[in-house]
């Protein structure tokens, strides 16, 4: 399959969904961070069935989401989790934070550091 490449006007028009997106995984990392830190203070004998069973569900729904912001292209920076990484004409152009302070920096490849 071809990678997508966006050039700064058709990033620019994806940013809403991305926004979207990254609030989306940020708030299901955070989720799955609690309930395992939850799961990891219980005593032995408490019934845990619940807290699994939704620690289940928010680390399938965060696959879920990071499948979709693949299957745009993107990707989370390795770097900085909360970064997403939108493939560019002239390399990748890095996206995070609101859309009011929205700004594009381009990161150098893996290739170009070598």
């Amino acid at each position: 399959m071809k990678k997508q490449a966006y050039d700064e006007d058709a990033a620019e028009k994806l940013l809403p969904l991305l926004v979207s997106i990254g609030r989306e995984i940020k708030n299901r990392m955070r989720a799955v961070d609690a309930l395992e830190k939850e799961l990891g203070e219980r005593q032995r004998g408490d019934d845990n069935t619940e807290l699994v069973a939704r620690l289940a569900i928010e680390k399938r729904e965060l696959r879920t989401t990071l499948t979709e912001l693949e299957r745009l292209g993107c990707e989370l920076d390795a770097d900085h989790p909360l970064r997403i990484l939108i493939p560019g004409l002239n390399g990748p152009m890095a996206f995070e934070g609101s859309l009011e302070k929205t700004m594009f920096r381009f990161r150098p490849s893996v290739e170009e550091k070598t």
